[in-house]
C-alpha cells in the first residue's frame, strides 16, 4: 500500500510538471545520448510466507536473490519529465526453503538441512515515467514510477522427498513442496518506486537507481506438507510468494556518433 501512495504521488507531480515542461528541454545534453541503452539489474525477493501452520515442522523461508539483463529506452530524454519502457530478462523466485528431520522422525543418523530452490526466467516489460533534477555539472537527480509488467506463464513445480524412515527398506514420503502460478493471465503487473542518479561522461551516460518492486497479484501461491515420520504428526501449511523486492538497477546509454 506504500508503494502505491508513492507510485500516485510521482505521477501527481510529473503531470503538473508536464506543461511547463513541454516549452521547452530543460537537458538538451541529454539528447547527444542514445535512446536505447543497455539495463543490469540486482535485487533480492521477499521470502516466501506461510499461511495457517500446523504441526511441529514449521519450515523458514529463505529470500532469493535475482537479477536482470536487457535493454531499456528513454523517450523524451532532454526533457526534466520523461518516460522509460524496455524490456529485461529476469530471474523470479518459485521457493527456497530448508528442512531439518528430527533425528527421531528417520533412519539416518544424524539428519542433515536440505535446501529445497526452484527459481525461473521470464520477460519483464517497465512501463516508467521519470522526473529528473540537474544536481551539479554532469549529475542528475532522478526518481521513476509507474508499472513492471512481469511475463510468467501459468504453471507449477514441486519436490518430493523419499528417505528411510524406521529402516532402509522403509522407504517413505517425508515431505513435499509445490507452487502455482495460479492466475489465467501471463501478465503480472507491479509497482515500481525508482530513486537515484544519472552521471554523464564523454563515452556514455550512467543511470544507478535503488527499486522497490510491489506486486499487485502474488506470483505464486502453494503447500507444503511434512508426514509418515516414525514420530512426529503431519505438518503443513499453505504458502505465499508475492513478488516483492528490492534491488538496484544499472544502465547505459552511449553517446551518439558524430556524423
Amino acid at each position: 500500500m506504500k508503494g502505491l501512495f508513492l507510485v500516485i504521488a510521482v505521477l501527481l507531480y510529473s503531470t503538473f510538471s508536464t506543461a511547463q515542461d513541454l516549452q521547452e528541454p530543460a537537458y538538451p545534453e541529454f539528447s547527444e545520448y542514445k535512446k536505447w541503452g543497455y539495463h543490469l539489474g540486482l535485487m533480492t525477493y521477499e521470502a516466501t510466507k506461510n499461511v495457517n501452520p500446523t504441526g511441529p515442522y514449521v519450515l523458514d523461508h529463505e529470500a532469493q536473490n535475482g537479477f536482470s539483463v536487457g535493454f531499456t529506452k528513454l523517450l523524451r530524454a532532454e526533457y526534466s519529465v520523461s518516460y522509460k519502457i524496455g524490456i529485461y530478462y529476469q530471474s523470479t523466485p518459485v521457493y527456497k526453503t530448508t528442512l531439518l528431520l528430527r533425528n527421531e522422525d528417520a533412519f539416518f543418523q544424524p539428519q542433515r538441512r536440505d535446501l529445497y530452490r526452484v527459481s525461473r526466467f521470464n520477460f519483464h516489460v517497465p512501463l516508467l515515467i521519470q522526473f529528473k533534477k540537474q544536481l551539479d555539472t554532469r549529475l542528475y537527480f532522478n526518481i521513476e514510477s509507474g508499472l513492471m509488467l512481469a511475463l510468467i506463464q501459468p504453471g507449477s513445480a514441486d519436490s518430493l522427498v523419499l528417505t528411510p524412515v524406521t529402516s532402509l527398506e522403509d522407504k517413505r514420503v517425508v515431505f513435499g513442496i509445490r507452487a502455482e502460478n495460479i492466475t489465467q493471465s501471463w501478465i503480472l503487473p507491479n509497482l515500481i518506486i525508482s530513486l537515484g542518479i544519472y552521471y554523464m561522461t564523454e563515452p556514455a551516460l550512467y543511470q544507478l537507481n535503488f527499486i522497490y518492486q510491489n506486486s499487485l497479484i502474488r506470483y505464486y501461491e502453494g503447500k507444503y506438507v511434512v508426514d509418515n515420520l516414525a514420530v512426529s504428526e503431519r505438518s503443513e501449511s499453505d504458502t505465499t510468494l508475492s513478488g516483492d523486492y528490492i534491488g538496484i538497477s544499472f544502465n547505459i546509454h552511449l553517446r551518439k556518433k558524430n556524423r
